[in-house]
């Protein structure tokens, strides 16, 4: 049943801690990986490949319930269901194969177990890509076909906020339930956070701060991240813009604030692209172009702590954990994963990952390891890996496609085709169901949406069911009749 309604009835907060929704990547060239052993398995089954000809270079992103059962997976123009197949209306999204962070997944707070919302923003760099499609939401409901999932055609390519840079960002509203949908406004130095709740977007938080991100339209690339507790917000600038910027975020509010520009290292990078935390949020890893002559990749670490978050403190601290001799144009992008662990795509060998291994160590004891996992043979990878809510910070738990729910509150009253007398009761409920009402379940659910009692449906048309050790408070009683219409009836139970 939907949760949500139980909680408006009973103010009772609730929500599911995520545990798994990560476990499995696609990106690149059909390429991913199967983090639920705890080691990360290359898989070579992903359809995410080729894009008007090219490989696909950029944001991708994955969701999968609390089990660690993939649902679908997206580069933000298609979407593919957990059996690899293009969903009917999962094409036409506004998302672009070389967007940095084209698409994100969020589960709706209304009912997180059905649907999802796919956020996505496209390129304003090349590849078809247009900077006024902005950031948009499509809306999947897992329900349909055959809960294989499908894109709700009404609810497709809905624009929320034009003319954006390529990146999104996620992280969970304070309350648990709610989340924050972050963007940056290109041609300004805003960023628009937006407010996902049960009734849609309801907010949008503008806070002017930190550089502006103006001109060359290539600039709108780099990466966007949340730290793992959603209290601090990084943004990379590419291309020349030469932006490395940390907030603090307010969950509550969504403003930013404490802007800090952080000194690229040795003042000789042309462009950062890659950024992200580690899992204790102490440590920032940065990666971008330097211009020594040939266009070098640097790979860099800042110890966010040094010196009580003193600006001067982070930029003495800055650590070169990698830096490339080739002379390759070549930036990625950073993705901590499920082991905490953080990962990006060599740059000098696409078919493998390279990653660092204790990202909380500060220095050489972080264990940076080029090359370390080599993808499934015919695959490879690109410039970024999927893009995850901060923190796996996931409310969605296993998919609920049996029930059709009550529309609103005033679904939940009495029905002359099924009484409970006496209500409020004490010792024990009886349940008189009309012989036209054919039931297929009964169940007893208290105050916080949790199943306390399965009650058989047999024959018999008057069911009692006994107090036992209950305490007093409110419940339900949720029923599913032939029409698969669930229905919902108040009791309370008194000392």
């Amino acid at each position: 049943m939907k949760k949500w309604i139980l909680l408006l009835l009973c103010s009772v907060p609730q929500f599911l801690v995520a545990q798994k929704q990560a476990n499995v990547w696609y990106f690149g060239d059909k390429a991913g990986l199967d983090f639920s052993s705890g080691t990360p398995i290359p898989l070579s089954n992903g359809q995410i490949g080729y894009g008007n000809g090219i490989n696909h270079m950029e944001g991708t992103a994955v969701i999968s319930d609390s089990s660690g059962k993939m649902l679908f997976y997206t580069e933000g123009m298609h979407v593919w269901n957990k059996n690899h197949v293009q969903m009917p209306n999962g094409s036409g999204l506004l998302g672009n194969y070389s967007s940095t962070q084209s698409s994100t997944i969020v589960p709706d707070p209304t009912d997180p177990n059905r649907y999802f919302y796919l956020f996505t923003v496209s390129s304003g760099f090349c590849c078809n890509g247009n900077i006024t499609d902005g950031l948009r939401y499509s809306k999947i409901d897992m329900c349909l076909e055959e809960e294989l999932g499908d894109v709700l055609p009404t609810e497709k390519n809905v624009k929320l906020v034009d003319t954006v840079t390529e990146k999104i960002a996620v992280t969970q509203h304070a309350n648990g339930i709610d989340y924050w949908i972050v963007t940056h406004k290109f041609y300004s130095n805003q960023f628009w956070a937006l407010r996902l709740t049960a009734a849609g977007i309801t907010d949008t938080v503008i806070s002017a701060i930190g550089s502006l991100h103006t001109g060359a339209i290539s600039r709108t690339q780099g990466q966007l991240k949340f730290s793992n507790t959603g209290n601090k917000i990084i943004i990379g600038g590419s291309n020349g813009m030469d932006v490395l910027d940390v907030f603090d975020f307010d969950k509550t509010s969504g403003m930013l604030s404490n802007a800090k520009s952080i000194k690229k290292i040795n003042n000789d990078h042309v462009s950062v692209f890659g950024v992200e935390f580690s899992a204790d949020d102490s440590k920032l890893y940065v990666n971008g172009l330097t211009s020594l002559g040939l266009m070098y990749a640097s790979f860099v670490q800042y110890d966010l702590s040094a010196g009580g978050g003193n600006i001067d403190s982070i930029n003495a601290s800055v650590y070169v954990i990698y830096k490339d001799t080739v002379g390759l144009m070549a930036p990625c992008g950073w993705q901590i994963g499920p082991d905490q662990k953080i990962y990006h795509v060599s740059i000098n060998d696409q078919t493998k990952l390279s990653v660092v291994i204790n990202p909380n160590a500060a220095g050489a004891a972080c264990d940076y390891q080029d090359q370390a996992i080599t993808l499934a043979a015919g695959t490879k990878g690109s410039y970024t890996l999927p893009s995850f809510i901060a923190g796996f910070d996931y409310n969605n738990a296993l998919t609920q496609c049996d029930i059709v729910e009550p529309n609103s509150l005033n679904d939940v009253e009495e029905s002359v085709d099924f009484i409970c007398s006496p209500n409020p009761f004490s010792e024990k409920l009886t349940i008189h169901i009309s012989p036209s009402l054919q039931i297929k379940t009964l169940r007893l659910i208290n105050c916080v949406g949790v199943v306390v009692r399965n009650i058989p449906i047999g024959s018999d048309k008057i069911i009692t069911i006994q107090r036992d050790q209950l305490p007093a408070g409110m419940y339900f009683i949720s029923y599913i009749d032939s029409a698969n219409m669930a229905h919902l009836q108040k009791v309370c139970i008194m000392d």
